[in-house]
């Protein structure tokens, strides 16, 4: 299993109704995946939960096949931070 961290700024909301007008093969496929998702939610959230304390805790024995979160999360606050400032400086 591979976790992305994303800043909302590379997210893009879909518009299903539009994708349904021109792509209905895709269309099913999303509406097959987001059931999926609305239906194991709890599943998911519990499982990213326990991978994330793994990769949090440098003595669980499955530490070291997950990322480090806590630099990954230093990293992105950095980032994040860096450019709030780039694009203050710019206005």
């Amino acid at each position: 299993m591979v976790i992305y961290v994303l800043g909302h700024s590379v997210l893009s909301e879909l518009n299903f109704e539009q994708i349904r007008k021109t792509d209905e093969k895709y269309w099913r496929l999303l509406e097959i995946e987001r059931g999926y998702c609305r239906k194991h939610a709890e599943q998911i959230h519990e499982l990213a939960y326990k991978l994330y304390k793994f990769g949090c805790n440098s003595n669980h024995v499955l530490h070291h096949t997950c990322c480090d979160f806590t630099l990954l999360e230093k990293i992105y606050r950095n980032y994040t931070c860096g450019m709030h400032e780039k694009r203050s400086t710019e206005t």
